[in-house]
């Protein structure tokens, strides 16, 4: 057995060590994938990433079945050394591996053999557990703290299911637990979704949010998520697949996202969406195994979304690094199988470093930004609407505001126009009257600029968008001072977001003129301007500072809303209205809740939605004959599942229920009709709600009942709780 048990570890080792040098093979054919850039659509790339992580398993474990068939079928006894005859086999050598024949160097590697194994199994053990630490997380998640969805999002969520024409069942539930969307599970896949989001984000992006959940589900990305979580723990020392890996979930993204917008979303809101998730995301330590909606990087997502920026540093930075970690992999792989040289040496198995680092060097980032433009007016501004090329096959468009003079001389010339701008400089080629294409590069002053300011810089998609949206030094300085240190995404963000002097100097004539950078960020995303703060304040609202306000323009709470609830007798302050909108209180409901009989203030009527009563319940208790019900009865048998049903069962076995706290004490103790229908078949007497109650409180089964009655002992139930309180068992 210990002879057997070698040979298996030997084979391993060897099979480790082969694997050095597949993974880097398969990593640069993925990499030279991802080098063809904008000419691949993102399910394009996403394909070949997994089909990179099939090769990536299935080569050791081909590897592994190959040396099985290579060991001689002899196994030694004892000490005895068992030397195969190369000889014997034409046109190949054939891993040995207790050949007693070998080099130093070979003995060598075979005194390791068994470290190598034991330091490999040690970290898939450790791998496999944070693994399953998260999926028993994820299991609590899916069982404890769900709440169902209302009626209202289970229409809206219903509608997104049909509209990705998904067969499957898929289950809406929304829960305490977790932070992000997230789909669990593939047989009856359930989207989880925070509580705090249904508040958080307004039901135009929430429905984005879960439309992208969807977009899993309909592309079954629950199972390739388990595949790569096998290849990430099988193959944990090599770097080749963590980077397979990223490029799987980032593109998994991208078909997502792309998936949401095709179906009719709007790309901004969308956009907004996940910035706006990202902020409210906190950091999770323990692994999700589950897809969520803020994987992948999120700047990237939402340039790639917004408009407009060739995304080049996915497709030259990345190739760069993997091309330096594939030559260090290479030689330490290099080195192993030195050593162990167990397979073939032939020129068909041997890999160059020069093919890695030519690799890395053909990947270097493009300087310079092209695209089409077409020219155009819009509400009296003079536009070239900039169409690039994106990676996943569509395009991204960004408009560049032009002078009157600049937009005449390009409409009117046959030959190239040049326009500068303070980021770079564009120059224009016309092929028809109002369209052709443009090129655009980055000014190096400018750079020197934002480096002296420790703004840095590397990527020619960012400072494309600074020059098309005109960004300048003074408006950098601006920005700078706002935000405290700006970095470069905060001015792309500015840029795209229209983040304008303009708008500062609005937001400041209406009393807020000391914000930081995101603060001023966040309402123009958002949409709030100087003139609704001052519609907020004539409104009656209290504006203490900006999150109030964003937060009365997230969730819609306008002055039409204000003079609504004001009408519908509802006075308060801003904060319970505030609540009030985020829980679905409005005009309707409070008037439905009158016309129930009952005159709630605002703290009954959230605690009344917040838990799902429904006027009509209150109907159907008092046809139940609980006529004299309060309000605060009805929120109670809501939290604790009460319904006519138990006070119909109890009366028909027999139990008088003289009012609705009776009945609600019944429904907390356990007092069911089952419970009074086996009593009844016991024969006992004394059956009232007030003996039940005191039955059910300390604990008198009808197991206990009985067998006292099989000892001859036959009492009411009112005897049979003091004989329980007197400590009797048998």
């Amino acid at each position: 057995m210990s002879a057997i048990w070698s040979e298996v570890v030997s084979i391993a080792a060897a099979t480790l060590a082969h694997s050095l040098w597949q993974g880097v093979l398969v990593a640069a054919g993925l990499a030279l994938v991802l080098a063809q850039g904008n000419r691949l659509s993102s399910r394009v790339r996403y394909l070949a990433a997994c089909v990179a992580l099939l090769l990536l398993l299935a080569a050791p474990v081909a590897t592994f079945g190959w040396l099985v068939q290579q060991t001689p079928s002899s196994v030694p006894t004892g000490n005895e050394l068992v030397t195969p005859d190369l000889a014997d086999i034409p046109g190949q050598q054939v891993a040995a591996p207790n050949l007693a024949t070998n080099k130093t160097a070979g003995r060598s590697w075979r005194r390791i053999e068994p470290f190598v194994v034991s330091v490999w199994l040690l970290g898939v053990a450790a791998l496999a557990g944070w693994h399953l630490l998260g999926w028993w997380r994820l299991r609590c998640w899916t069982q404890d703290d769900l709440a169902p969805a209302s009626a209202v999002w289970q229409e809206r969520f219903q509608r997104l299911v049909e509209r990705l024409e998904i067969t499957t069942s898929v289950v809406l539930r929304f829960s305490h637990r977790v932070d992000v969307p997230m789909v669990v599970g593939w047989l009856r896949p359930v989207v989880l979704v925070p509580v705090s989001l249904v508040g958080g984000l307004p039901a135009e992006q929430l429905e984005l949010i879960l439309l992208h959940e969807l977009a899993h589900v309909r592309r079954f990305d629950y199972l390739v998520n388990l595949l790569q979580i096998g290849a990430e723990t099988l193959l944990f020392f090599h770097p080749a697949a963590w980077w397979i890996g990223a490029v799987v979930r980032r593109e998994r993204e991208h078909c997502c996202d792309d998936l949401v917008v095709s179906h009719g979303g709007s790309a901004l809101v969308y956009a907004r969406a996940l910035l706006q998730l990202e902020e409210m995301q906190p950091v999770i330590p323990i692994p999700i195994p589950a897809p969520t909606a803020t994987t992948g990087p999120l700047l990237a997502r939402i340039q790639r979304l917004t408009g407009g920026v060739p995304m080049t540093r996915y497709h030259s930075f990345w190739p760069r690094l993997a091309g330096v970690v594939l030559v260090a992999v290479l030689l330490v792989g290099g080195s192993f199988m030195a050593v162990a040289a167990q397979a073939n040496n032939s020129a068909d198995g041997e890999f160059s470093p020069m093919s890695a680092l030519a690799l890395a060097a053909s990947a270097s980032a493009r300087q310079t930004t092209e695209g089409d433009f077409r020219l155009r007016e819009q509400d009296e501004r003079y536009l070239a609407q900039l169409d690039v090329a994106r990676h996943d096959g569509g395009e991204s468009r960004l408009g560049c505001t032009l002078t009157a003079t600049e937009f005449d001389r390009i409409l009117s010339s046959e030959a190239a126009v040049t326009v500068e701008r303070e980021a770079g400089r564009f120059t224009f080629q016309s092929e028809t009257r109002t369209r052709g294409t443009f090129t655009f590069e980055p000014s190096a002053e400018f750079i020197d600029f934002l480096g002296d300011r420790d703004i840095d810089v590397d990527d020619p998609a960012e400072l494309f968008v600074m020059g098309a949206v005109g960004m300048t030094r003074d408006w950098v300085k601006v920005l700078d001072d706002l935000r405290g240190h700006l970095d470069a995404d905060d001015i792309v963000a500015a840029g795209i977001h229209g983040l304008t002097r303009e708008f500062v100097a609005g937001i400041g004539d209406a009393g807020f003129d000391d914000e930081e950078f995101d603060s001023y960020l966040a309402m123009r995303i958002h949409g709030l301007d100087g003139d609704q703060l001052r519609d907020m304040r004539q409104a009656g609202l209290e504006l203490d500072d900006a999150d109030a306000a964003l937060a009365f323009r997230i969730h819609g709470l306008d002055a039409d809303y204000i003079a609504d609830m004001q009408q519908a007798g509802l006075d308060v302050d801003s904060e319970t209205l505030l609540s009030c909108k985020i829980h679905g209180v409005g005009p309707e409901y409070i008037k439905s809740v009158r016309e129930a009989g009952f005159d709630l203030d605002a703290e009954a009527l959230l605690a009344w939605k917040i838990h799902g009563v429904k006027p009509r319940q209150a109907e159907a208790m008092r046809e139940a004959g609980f006529a004299d019900a309060t309000a605060e009865d009805l929120l109670a048998w809501k939290i604790h599942g009460l319904t006519p049903a138990l006070a119909e069962g109890l009366r028909e076995a027999g139990v008088e229920i003289n009012d609705a706290e009776e009945l609600l004490a019944m429904k907390i103790h356990g007092v069911t009709p089952e419970y009074v229908a086996a009593l009844h078949e016991l024969e006992v007497g004394g059956l009232d709600a007030e003996n039940l109650l005191a039955a059910r409180i300390h604990g008198v089964s009808t197991r206990w009942v009985e067998t006292l009655q099989k000892k001859g002992i036959d009492l009411p139930l009112d005897q049979l709780v003091k004989l329980k309180m007197s400590g009797v068992e048998l």
